[in-house]
């Protein structure tokens, strides 16, 4: 059977080049406007942030009536030193739900979620606070505009990369089209009878237990896991790439009785030498800004 693309290490250091270029000329269309529109509606949310903690002096009095409010949490959420994502802050403070009712069922969600935030104050910002007294009108300003440019920096550069990711499956869904293969509805595979049959493929599934982005039935009956992979810092998408390569790839030979061909497209910025070792793992490399590489191995596939 046909075997995965073997990239030589000039091969991978050029895509590497080519797809790190993709990715800034990419990051540098990011419309000012999006980051001013963001920061703007932050702007209006730590104003009020202010105002109804007395200058988050009166956080712990009020702390129901702030994480109640969504625009409030949010931007208190922004007032920590670096700054923690409503996700995380909900983590940290062992709460599930910060709806208006739970709230008033249980006050102390609202508390947990304060003095965690109160925990990693940013004391730069808001030096006030230690020293027991209200801000300078000077004081006050440079925290308002540091704090919305934080939260607006934040919420940019995490839909920048939703979009991202969202585009890239979207680049690969569409190549498979065009290639003459048929979308199928995602499904849970367990079994081979589950599986696409050849010519099929399948988004957002999971595939003996984990979350794959695409499953490819190719020509010769061999299933295709293929995942879609963004990175803008090398460093923690290289590592997070080499353990899936070896944790999520090995997974999924072990619990699947069939032959099966594990792949990734990449796009954004990575190490040569992570490149290099998920390779070397089995796991065949494919970028977004040269698709037809996938496109046309899976065509290859094809009984002769």
């Amino acid at each position: 059977m046909l075997s995965l693309p073997l990239w030589d290490r000039d091969r991978l250091d050029h895509d590497r080049a080519a797809a790190a270029e993709c990715f800034r000329d990419e990051r540098m269309k990011t419309p000012l406007g999006r980051y001013l529109r963001a920061f703007q509606a932050n702007e209006t949310n730590v104003r009020r942030l202010l105002e109804k903690s007395a200058h988050l002096r009166k956080l712990r009095e009020r702390a129901a009536e702030i994480v109640s409010d969504h625009g409030l949490l949010e931007a208190l959420s922004g007032v920590a030193g670096p700054p923690i994502s409503l996700h995380d802050l909900k983590t940290l403070a062992g709460v599930q739900r910060l709806s208006s009712a739970g709230i008033r069922v249980d006050p102390t969600r609202a508390t947990r979620v304060v003095e965690t935030v109160l925990n990693g104050l940013d004391r730069m910002r808001f030096p006030w606070i230690s020293e027991d007294r209200d801000p300078t009108d000077a004081e006050r300003h440079a925290a308002i505009q540091s704090s919305s440019a934080v939260l607006a920096t934040l919420e940019v550069t995490a839909g920048r990369q939703a979009e991202g990711g969202s585009r890239q499956e979207e680049e690969v869904h569409d190549a498979l089209l065009e290639r003459g293969l048929r979308g199928i509805p995602g499904r849970t595979v367990a079994t081979t009878s589950d599986s696409p049959r050849p010519g099929e493929f399948c988004r957002e599934s999971v595939f003996a237990g984990r979350r794959a982005d695409f499953l490819i039935g190719l020509w010769d009956n061999r299933l295709m896991v293929l995942e879609c992979r963004l990175s803008s810092s090398p460093l923690h998408l290289g590592r997070r790439l080499r353990d899936e390569a070896g944790v999520k790839a090995a997974h999924w030979i072990d619990a699947y009785s069939a032959p099966i061909v594990i792949a990734v497209v990449l796009s954004g910025i990575f190490r040569l030498s992570d490149l290099v070792a998920v390779q070397a793992s089995g796991v065949g490399l494919f970028w977004s800004h040269h698709i037809s590489d996938l496109t046309d191995w899976i065509e290859q596939t094809r009984p002769e």
